[in-house]
């Protein structure tokens, strides 16, 4: 069960389990909560406990929320565990999200630092914290790729020209060039498809293949009605 994502009381219970085991390693642990992860997220979206696309009861739902909160301010949860707690808690926001995610931000450890920019991205009030996070020329790897994927969540148009340059720089890791193509579908701006053009003919497939369908997506997108493109990107995620 811990290579799929979990939709069913009984799954959920199962995952709540493992994580709370000390007896299990760290590493399951941690996949136990990130397996809740699009469950809660389906909850965040419907809120009606009647809609049949909820998948967790609500009886659950206050398991898993109250686990989360009490685990990640237990100070003896491994902190890989706490990190990937609060990864998958933002995927259905609560009033204690917001705060844990100001800590995580201000910690000198990067693997904290990317876990906040990754929840930035689930959680509005943080667009100018990742727009300024972009604007660095001196970021790592990890939080680069964590911004690019925030802005994308978050459907920052002011983040497309970073976005777009990340995505058009061969001298960037070829795996956050695809994030970057993949969040310009969100934050797109007039010279996007631009952009996603010139990608198409680059000699790697990963890379070309990428933005054939980003660019697909955007003129998919451009082409509704404009009453039908007022809707969280998040949710196709």
């Amino acid at each position: 069960m811990l290579d799929d994502s979990i939709y069913d009381d009984e799954g959920a219970r199962q995952m709540l389990k493992i994580l709370t085991d000390p007896e299990e390693s760290p590493e399951r642990r941690a996949r136990a909560a990130v397996k809740l992860g699009p469950g809660l997220q389906s909850v965040d979206e419907r809120m009606g406990w009647q809609d049949p696309t909820v998948y967790f009861s609500e009886k659950v739902f206050e398991e898993i929320d109250s686990t989360f909160r009490s685990m990640y301010f237990d100070a003896s949860t491994p902190e890989l565990v706490r990190r990937r707690i609060l990864e998958a808690a933002v995927r259905c926001p609560r009033d204690w999200h917001e705060g844990a995610i100001r800590a995580a931000w201000q910690s000198d450890d990067l693997d904290w630092r990317a876990t906040a920019l990754f929840s930035m991205g689930h959680i509005p009030g943080f667009e100018e914290d990742i727009l300024t996070t972009l604007q660095r020329d001196d970021l790592p790897e990890d939080l680069l790729r964590e911004a690019v994927r925030a802005a994308g969540f978050r459907g920052l148009g002011e983040a497309e020209p970073t976005v777009r340059r990340v995505a058009l720089d061969d001298d960037v890791d070829t795996s956050i060039r695809l994030d970057a193509m993949e969040a310009l579908i969100w934050c797109h701006g007039d010279e996007s498809e631009a952009a996603l053009r010139q990608l198409i003919k680059h000699s790697d497939d990963r890379i070309a293949d990428t933005a054939q369908w980003a660019l697909g997506e955007i003129q998919m997108f451009n082409s509704l009605p404009d009453d039908l493109t007022d809707f969280d990107p998040e949710s196709f995620f």
